[in-house]
């Protein structure tokens, strides 16, 4: 019995070490999400040229950028006439770190993901950065996308507490055919279509949103699956949106735990295919139509709605 109460304690002595290295070199204590490396590669933006401090992990022709393999970049400065592209066949996470960063793109999307195991766009704090993309765009023979000034094909995630404003003038703002996820920043969108939309589905966990669309809002389209497609905004986030058709659309569900929530759309400013449920916040709506729109509404005390300056009652 003793050998074996030696053994446990030796093996708890072990296993308390490792949990020790991997608190001071992994993941720190309750933070899921990775960050961003302190080392990056810099990418400066000048104009009609572009530099890096480092040659790996990317490569430049002209004025576009390709990421080709995991990690950290930073880019500063202002590029008239280009993009990035992020296009990885390694398994990992790409960075993209805006710190004072214009983007303009006249013929395509200013940021493109084609591949990547999950992008992560970082506001750096205290900057403003800014997207814009032209009216029209030239696609490869047979393609028609990407068709936002931010476009992802795999989980995008947007971070850090900076600036973002997206100019769309050809179709969305930002598009993710995955998962969309904002965690926080200061974002605005101006579209001439859709302001921010996810496929499998739209997570707004905090951050400062204004958006200014002809078409909807906020939007989740997945329609094959019915655990997904759905738009979710947690208590951190406080959301502005002026809408042209809906102020938020999904297709199964539109789930409000919390928030600060103002929208003024034409149609309808909440429409979920399946259920709204509205858990928590202050839900403000000006509208010409309903204010939500489901085949069922599920609503408690904590939530607070306004609809044209009235209280509304369920």
């Amino acid at each position: 019995m003793k050998r074996i109460i030696k053994l446990t304690a030796l093996t708890l002595a072990m296993l308390m070490v490792a949990i020790s290295v991997f608190a001071c070199t992994g993941t720190p204590a309750g933070q899921n999400t990775p960050q961003p490396s302190d080392n990056p590669i810099n990418v400066t933006l000048s104009g009609d040229s572009v530099s890096a401090d480092k040659k790996s992990g990317l490569s430049i022709s002209g004025t576009t950028i390709t990421i080709n393999a995991p990690g950290t970049y930073k880019f500063t400065g202002k590029l008239d006439d280009g993009n990035i592209i992020v296009d990885t066949l390694e398994k990992g996470d790409v960075f993209l770190v805006l710190a004072g960063a214009d983007i303009t793109c006249s013929d395509y999307a200013p940021i493109y993901c084609k591949q990547v195991k999950n992008l992560y766009i970082y506001l750096e704090k205290d900057t403003t950065n800014k997207v814009t993309d032209g009216s029209s765009y030239v696609f490869p023979e047979g393609a028609d996308e990407p068709d936002a000034a931010i476009f992802s094909h795999d989980d995008l995630f947007f971070m850090g507490e900076g600036t973002l404003i997206v100019d769309a003038n050809y179709n969305d703002g930002i598009t993710g055919k995955d998962d969309v996820n904002i965690e926080s920043g200061n974002i605005t969108v101006n579209a001439v279509n859709h302001g921010i939309k996810g496929k499998d589905s739209l997570e707004i966990k905090g951050g400062n949103l204004d958006i200014t669309a002809t078409g909807d809002g906020l939007k989740a389209t997945q329609d094959q699956d019915a655990t997904l497609g759905f738009v979710e905004i947690k208590e951190g986030a406080t959301i502005k949106i002026t809408a042209g058709d809906e102020g938020i659309q999904a297709f199964t569900n539109v789930i409000i735990k919390g928030g600060n929530i103002t929208i003024d759309s034409i149609d309808a400013a909440i429409n979920a295919e399946q259920v709204i449920e509205l858990k928590g916040g202050v839900i403000e709506i000006s509208t010409y139509d309903s204010p939500f729109s489901a085949t069922k509404i599920e609503n408690n005390t904590e939530v607070k709605v306004t609809v044209n300056g009235k209280d509304f009652e369920f």
